[in-house]
């Protein structure tokens, strides 16, 4: 997954929707005010009408203007002629088929068993290796088996000598 938890994912959408919505609306409008920069806005419309905020930020606009021009002007445009609203209402629509196609890829079960098996190989290139089955490593194997053939009077032994040794000295403290 893209997102670790439902917050994050959600105010990731909300600052994606916020850039390509009122950023990319206000950097076209500003780019075709400015007389030499005016030909980089128009080509860069193309680009940011992929994007639905885009589309709808821009519509909004322009509807306000069209009221504008018709209620201040005289004029009569509608407000779904295609340099108003429609080009934006027919990009979405076509967004929305394209943007469906792709949710169902993503959700589709045998994509996504393919995606999980491409992502554990890649981890299995990265990650160490798994621990043993049995949950030791294997100097701790070592040292158990080299415990295990030590006589129980050896180990007997070397307990009342360390029990000796720490009544003789007191107690040491690593750091006092």
């Amino acid at each position: 997954m893209a997102f670790d938890n439902f917050s994050t994912a959600q105010i990731s959408i909300m600052v994606i929707n916020f850039v390509t919505g009122f950023v990319m609306v206000l950097a076209y409008y500003i780019l075709i005010s400015v007389p030499n920069t005016e030909a980089v806005g128009r080509q860069l419309v193309h680009l940011f009408r992929f994007f639905p905020p885009y589309n709808i930020g821009e519509g909004l606009i322009n509807l306000s203007s069209t009221y504008y021009r018709n209620s201040v002007n005289g004029e009569s445009v509608g407000y779904f002629d295609w340099p108003v609203t429609g080009r934006n209402i027919v990009f979405m629509l076509v967004e929305a088929v394209g943007y469906f196609g792709i949710v169902l890829l993503t959700e589709f079960t045998p994509l996504l068993r393919f995606i999980h098996y491409v992502e554990r190989k890649r981890v299995s290139l990265i990650a160490p290796p798994a621990p043993p089955k049995n949950g030791y490593d294997e100097d701790v194997l070592e040292e158990a088996e080299r415990v295990k053939h030590i006589p129980v009077v050896d180990l007997a032994r070397q307990q009342n000598k360390m029990q000796a040794q720490q009544a003789h000295q007191g107690r040491f403290q690593a750091v006092s």
